[in-house]
């Protein structure tokens, strides 16, 4: 057995519900298998992000097939005093005994679990104390996903996984705590902040491509539930490539407080003022007017041609001044590449101490905030 359990009467004892009827179980010191085949503590774990108080976890290679012989040990806590909530999205083990494949979340006192197979897994756990350790051991077998779990403090009772849809919700308008650690799980979001997503969408990536929260961190969604639209765009922000979708009867937006609407620089001087560059290019057109393509006109809302350097330069920059913080939650640009325009374009951040940072995603230059 890769574990035993020491359990009492309930009578006894008022912790929480264990396996077996009426009993709770306290785990004995867990040991590894030795010889060649012997799992190595750690080598199952995935996906670990954990900030604060909150966070994911997933088995190695979710939601593809774990490994054989591997073991997955981690240690959560929330701050003293709280209760520790997990909710587990997702479980695919295979095995029907849990002997040699399974999860089980246990302190010196209580344990939950094994988990395995087709039994029944509790979505949502809530525990009185603020520690507990999460065990994961495989050994040979053909299938399974692993499993993927998030957790959190009794402050966020309304946690939800990365694999919670928008479909999954009847309300018109509800909110909720996404965790850290749902950018890169695998699965589809379709649509953009501005239009809104197809309700299949996962929620918390969706808000993290919409820059409502930020994926190392989580936080609270408030999401409206609206009609479907005949197509949805998709758009690379955050990190994340969202696809093209098809026609669905709902969708979803986030009241983000005002984060959806466009910037706006303003016009006349100031404008002038917020927008200057390395360059600009100047030309006589065909009836003998002066054509300026100057780097106000940059803007899209401007008319006229847009801004052009002059060939004479080859090290070209525009640089905008928004004059004041803003949180910047998505960009779109539109760089025509030839040999009269650009063969490199990238984008760059700075702070008032004209401190300038570039940042990739992906195979794209962007930024983010």
């Amino acid at each position: 057995r890769p574990f035993s359990l020491t359990c009492f009467s309930r009578r006894f004892s008022k912790l929480a519900p264990a396996p077996g009827r009426g009993r709770v179980c306290a785990p004995q010191p867990l040991a590894l298998l030795s010889g060649s085949s012997a799992e190595k503590l750690g080598d199952g774990c995935g996906s670990i992000v954990i900030y604060r108080d909150s966070g994911t976890l997933t088995s190695k290679n979710y939601p593809r097939t774990y490994p054989n012989h591997t073991v997955c040990e981690k240690k959560i806590q929330v701050p003293h005093g709280k209760q520790l909530i997990l909710k587990i999205g997702d479980l695919d083990i295979e095995s029907q005994k849990c002997e040699f494949n399974y999860l089980i979340i246990y302190n010196s006192t209580t344990v939950y679990g094994p988990y395995c197979g087709n039994m029944p897994i509790p979505k949502e756990i809530i525990l009185d104390f603020h520690e507990v350790t999460i065990r994961f051991e495989s050994r040979s077998h053909v299938s399974g996903r692993g499993f993927l779990l998030s957790f959190t403090s009794s402050d966020h009772p309304d946690l939800i996984t990365c694999l919670e849809r928008g479909s999954y919700y009847a309300e018109l308008e509800y909110s909720r705590y996404c965790p850290p650690g749902c950018r890169d799980i695998i699965g589809d979001i379709s649509g953009n902040i501005i239009e809104g997503y197809r309700d299949t969408s996962f929620l918390c990536k969706s808000a993290i491509h919409a820059g409502i929260i930020a994926d190392e961190v989580g936080g609270q969604i408030n999401v409206v539930q609206l009609k479907g639209k005949n197509r949805y765009q998709g758009i690379l922000a955050n990190g994340i490539l969202s696809q093209d979708g098809s026609l669905s009867n709902k969708r979803f937006i986030f009241n983000s407080n005002g984060c959806d609407t466009a910037l706006n620089l303003g016009g006349g001087d100031a404008l002038n003022i917020q927008m200057t560059a390395s360059s600009s290019w100047n030309e006589i057109n065909e009836v003998g007017d002066l054509v300026e393509w100057s780097p106000q006109k940059a803007w899209l809302k401007v008319p006229g041609p847009s801004w052009a350097a002059n060939q004479s330069n080859h090290q070209q920059w525009l640089e905008i001044d928004l004059g004041e913080k803003i949180r910047i939650t998505g960009q779109f640009r539109d760089c025509l590449f030839s040999t009269y325009a650009f063969n490199t374009c990238a984008m760059m951040l700075c702070t008032v101490i004209k401190v300038w940072s570039l940042h990739h995603e992906g195979t794209t230059t962007a930024f983010s905030c």
